[in-house]
C-alpha cells in the first residue's frame, strides 16, 4: 500500500497524537496498512476502537487477530451503540475528542441518535461511502464537519468500477454452472455502482439488462446509455423476467409486495451496506419455504412455486468471503481517508466546518502528494513494481518437471511425507513443493512461490518466518530431517494454520522436533496415552511445522516423555 504510506509520511508521526480514533472499516487486508499508518502518525492503539461489521469477509480472522494484536478495542456491529459510549468514555479518561473513520454511517448516526450530548466529543467524520452520507440525511443539522470521501471526484473516478467487477464476479462464482449470456437482468438504482454493474452484464456477460431508479434523470440517463428502463418497477419486473436482480439503490431496492411481481426464479445480490435492499423478513413470512443454501445464501419459494435465491444473504456481494477490489485501488481510497483525517485534526479543519463541503474536499484532495505519487508509479511507470516476492531475495531455480501425486521421489520409502533428493536444487523444489500443496488446498492459483531459504532469515515488515520440517535423502542414503525457513507475511499465519502459533516455543525445540520425526518414523516411541493420541492425530498426515502448530498440547506431552526417557537412560 505505497500511497497510504506515502501519506502517512506526508503527515507526520504527531497528526493524530492527541486524538482517539473510531473506525468502522471493513476488515480486509488493506484495513491493517491503513490501521498501521494511523498508528505511525501517532493514534494510540489503546484509544482506538474497531466496529467489526460481521460480514464474512476473506480473511476476517486473520485481520480480526492482527487488530487485537495491535492493541485496539473490537467491538460487533449489534453492541455499536455501547462500545461507541465506552470508547468516548476511554477517550475523555485519556483527554482526548475523537476522531471517526467511517463506512457507512456506522457512528455519527449512533452518536446523534442516543447520545447526543456527546456529540461534542466528535472533532468530526471522514465518511467513505455513499450509504454513510445518505444515513445522515434525515438529520436536520450535522454538528460535525463530515469529511466526505465518499462525494469525491477522486472516489468516483476510481472504486466505483472495480466494486461492481467484484459483485458480478462473486455472483458468477456462487452460481458456477449458470449460463448469463442474452438472458434478462434488472439493475435497481443507477448511481455510480449501479451504473457500472449495468455495463459489466451487457458488455462482459452479454445478458439484457434493464434499469429502474426513482430519480426521472437516471432512467433518462439509463436510457442514453442503451438500456431498457421503466417507471414502475413491477411493470419491468413482470415484463422483463429477470433472471438476476442487483440491488444497488443504497436501501429499499425492493419491498415485500415485490415478491409477488416475480413470474420466474431469480437470483438477488445486493451492492451495498448490510441487508437493507432486499426486505428478508416479509419475504420470509410470505414464503411457503425458506431453504438454506449454506455459503451460497438463502432460497425464498414463494406462492406459485416461484424461488428468490438471495445470495450471500443480502449481504453485499463484495465482501462475501472475498477481498471487495485490488489493493492498489483501495491503497488510493485509504490514502484519501487519512488526508481527510489529517484535516479535521488541525485547528480550524482548513475552514471545513459542520456537514459536508464536498467543494473543499476535492480541492484538498487534489494537493494531496497522492496524487502525483499514483500517477507516478501507475501513469508514468518510472519504478514498476510487481507484486511476486522479489527474484533478488529468491533461491536460484532450474525447473524440473515433477508429480505432485508421487508419494516419495526415493522409493521404498515408508513414510505418508514427501521426501525430497538431496541436492543443490532443493530449496526451489521445496517452494514448488508448498505452493502446489496450497493451491490444492485452497482450491485456487498461487502468486509465485514462497520465499524460502536454508538460513533462518530475519524477517521485516509485519512478516515472521516459519521453520518447515522436511525429509531428505540421498540417491543411496537414508532419510534425515532438516529445516527449511519460509519468510511469509504476519496476516497469513492464521489462514495457512487456522490459529496464531506460539512461534517462539517451536523455535527453541526444533532439534527436538526434527528427533521427533526420526522415532516416529522408526517406530522408536515410548507407549503411552500422549504418543497413541499423537498417533491418531498422524492418521492421514504427517508431522509438519503446520501439524505441530496445530496440536501443540500432545506435541509437548510427548516431547517431554521423550525428555523423561532420556534423562532415565543417562541416569
Amino acid at each position: 500500500m505505497p500511497l497510504t504510506t506515502i501519506q502517512a509520511a506526508a503527515i507526520g508521526s504527531e497528526a493524530f497524537r492527541e486524538l482517539a480514533v473510531i473506525c468502522a472499516i471493513h476488515h480486509m487486508r488493506d484495513f491493517t496498512a491503513m490501521a498501521t499508518a494511523l498508528a505511525s502518525c501517532g493514534a494510540d492503539p489503546a484509544v482506538m476502537t474497531i466496529i467489526d461489521k460481521g460480514y464474512p469477509y476473506h480473511n476476517r480472522d486473520a485481520v480480526d487477530g492482527w487488530l487485537r494484536d495491535l492493541g485496539a478495542t473490537m467491538v460487533p456491529y449489534p453492541a455499536r451503540a455501547a462500545g461507541i459510549a465506552a470508547h468516548l468514555d476511554r477517550a475523555t479518561a485519556a483527554d482526548k475528542r475523537t476522531l471517526v473513520f467511517d463506512d457507512g454511517g456506522y457512528v455519527l448516526p449512533v452518536v446523534l441518535d442516543t447520545m447526543p450530548e456527546r456529540v461534542a466529543e466528535l472533532v468530526g467524520v471522514v465518511e467513505q461511502t455513499t450509504s454513510g452520507i445518505r444515513a445522515l440525511d434525515r438529520f436536520e443539522h450535522i454538528p460535525v464537519p463530515v469529511f466526505s470521501v465518499a462525494e469525491s471526484a477522486l472516489k468516483a473516478a476510481v472504486e466505483a468500477p472495480h466494486v461492481a467487477a467484484s459483485v458480478i464476479d462473486a455472483v458468477t462464482d456462487l452460481v458456477r454452472d449458470e449460463t448469463w449470456a442474452g438472458r434478462p437482468a434488472l439493475v435497481i438504482g443507477y448511481g455510480k455502482l449501479g451504473r457500472q454493474a449495468a455495463k459489466i452484464l451487457r458488455d462482459t456477460e452479454r445478458m439484457r439488462v434493464a434499469v429502474f431508479d426513482r430519480e426521472p434523470v437516471m432512467l433518462v440517463t439509463a436510457h442514453q446509455d442503451g438500456f431498457r428502463v421503466g417507471q414502475d418497477l413491477g411493470q419491468l419486473l413482470r415484463e422483463h423476467r429477470p433472471l438476476l436482480v442487483l440491488g444497488a439503490a443504497g436501501a429499499g431496492s425492493l419491498t415485500g409486495a415485490h415478491a409477488y411481481d416475480f413470474t420466474a426464479p431469480a437470483y438477488l445480490a445486493s451492492m451495498t451496506s448490510r441487508d437493507y435492499e432486499f426486505p428478508l423478513s416479509e419475504w420470509a413470512d410470505a414464503a411457503e419455504h425458506v431453504g438454506s443454501l449454506g455459503d451460497i445464501g438463502h432460497a425464498y419459494v414463494m406462492p406459485g412455486d416461484i424461488e428468490l435465491c438471495v445470495l450471500g444473504d443480502g449481504l453485499p456481494l463484495n465482501f462475501h468471503h472475498r477481498e471487495s477490489m485490488p489493493n492498489r485501488i483501495s491503497d488510493l481510497v485509504f490514502a484519501a481517508l487519512l488526508a481527510g483525517g489529517a484535516v479535521l485534526a488541525e485547528p480550524g479543519a482548513r475552514g471545513h466546518g459542520p456537514g459536508r463541503n464536498v467543494p473543499l474536499v476535492d480541492a484538498i484532495l487534489a494537493a494531496s502528494p497522492v496524487m502525483d505519487a499514483y500517477l507516478t508509479l501507475y501513469a508514468e511507470e518510472t519504478q514498476r513494481q510487481l507484486l511476486t516476492p522479489s527474484a533478488t531475495d529468491c533461491p536460484p531455480y532450474e525447473h524440473q518437471p515433477w508429480c505432485y501425486a508421487q508419494r516419495s521421489e526415493t522409493p521404498d520409502t515408508p513414510t505418508v511425507e514427501k521426501v525430497f533428493r538431496d541436492g543443490p536444487d532443493l530449496v526451489p523444489r521445496f517452494a514448488e513443493h508448498l505452493a502446489a500443496v496450497r493451491a490444492e488446498r485452497t482450491q485456487s492459483p498461487g502468486v509465485g512461490l514462497p520465499a524460502v531459504s536454508e538460513h533462518r532469515p530475519e524477517p521485516a515488515g509485519g512478516a515472521v518466518r516459519i521453520p518447515h520440517l522436511v525429509a531428505i535423502a540421498a540417491a543411496d542414503g537414508p532419510v534425515t530431517d532438516r529445516v527449511l525457513w519460509e519468510v511469509m507475511a504476519g496476516i497469513d499465519v492464521r489462514p495457512w494454520c487456522g490459529l496464531i502459533p506460539e512461534r517462539g516455543w517451536f523455535e527453541h525445540r526444533l532439534d527436538a522436533l526434527l528427533d521427533l520425526r526420526r522415532k516416529l518414523r522408526a517406530g522408536d516411541l515410548p507407549a503411552s496415552a500422549a504418543v497413541s493420541e499423537l498417533r491418531a492425530a498422524l492418521t492421514g498426515r504427517y508431522l509438519s511445522i503446520r501439524f505441530a502448530y496445530q496440536h501443540q498440547s500432545v506435541i509437548a506431552l510427548v516431547l517431554d516423555e521423550i525428555a523423561a526417557e532420556a534423562h532415565g537412560a543417562a541416569a
